[in-house]
Order: C-alpha cells, then structure tokens, then sequence
C-alpha cells in the first residue's frame, strides 16, 4: 500500500496510521488537511473483513498481533472525542 506524511507516536505505547480504503480524491483531501502521519490506501480484502472496515470514519487500535483492542466509529464528536482523548492521553483538535 502507498505510504505518505510520516509516522506519529503517541507515547511509547502507539504507533497512529491513517486507513482509507480507496485512493479516491485523497491526493486533494490530503493537500486541504494534512495529516502528521503515514496513510495506507487499498486495504485487502482480509482486512477490511477481519476489523469491519467501512467507509464511516473509524478508530481502531491493533494489537502487535494485529488484533482489534478497542474501536470508536463516526466523527471525533462531544463524548466520543473525549473517550478517544482519555484512551490515547493526548487532546484533539477542535
């Protein structure tokens, strides 16, 4: 998969990679809102099915064994972006 930005560690505990599951009008997304870490494109099929990827945004955090520990789905919106903020120790933007 196509790689972009660079790697971000949040503490020593997690390693932040962005997902899109196409390339479609990422170039630009990316051009209006950069992101301070790598981006993947074009999951397999496996994966997508293994963490029930979907188009809606999502947060998932894998274990080195690539299993799923914890996951938010939808926009970073009042409790949920709290929840993500406290799970990570770091704050959001806006």
């Amino acid at each position: 998969m196509p790689r972009c930005a660079r790697a971000v560690s949040v503490g020593d505990r997690f390693r932040i990679v962005g997902l899109s599951l196409s390339d479609h009008g990422l170039r630009q997304a990316l051009e209006e809102h950069p992101l301070p870490f790598e981006i993947y494109t074009n999951p397999a099929g496996e994966a997508v099915t293994r963490h029930g990827l979907m188009t809606t945004s999502q947060t998932i955090v894998l274990s080195p064994d690539g299993l799923s520990e914890r996951a938010w789905t939808g926009a970073y919106l009042a409790g949920q972006k709290s929840a993500v903020e406290r799970y990570f120790g770091i704050r959001l933007p806006g």
